[in-house]
């Protein structure tokens, strides 16, 4: 019954990727619906990508997230 409630060891696996896919996501389709090209909205969600995950990387090593 214990290991019911224990904590999932690799429960950041995905943290990276999700946040790096939904940042270029949320800045690619701000830039475009302000009105820019796509090549400046493309460059935007990488940034935003990147800004996300540095964002994502600093919350979980905050909370030691399962890194031993």
């Amino acid at each position: 019954m214990d290991d019911f409630f224990e904590e999932p060891k690799r429960i950041g696996c995905l943290i990276v990727p999700l946040s790096a896919i939904g940042g270029f996501i949320v800045g690619a389709l701000l830039f475009a619906a302000i009105g820019f090209s796509a090549s400046i909205s493309t460059t935007a969600g990488c940034i935003g990508g990147l800004v996300a995950v540095l964002f994502a990387g600093k919350i979980f090593n905050r909370g030691k997230g399962g890194r031993r």
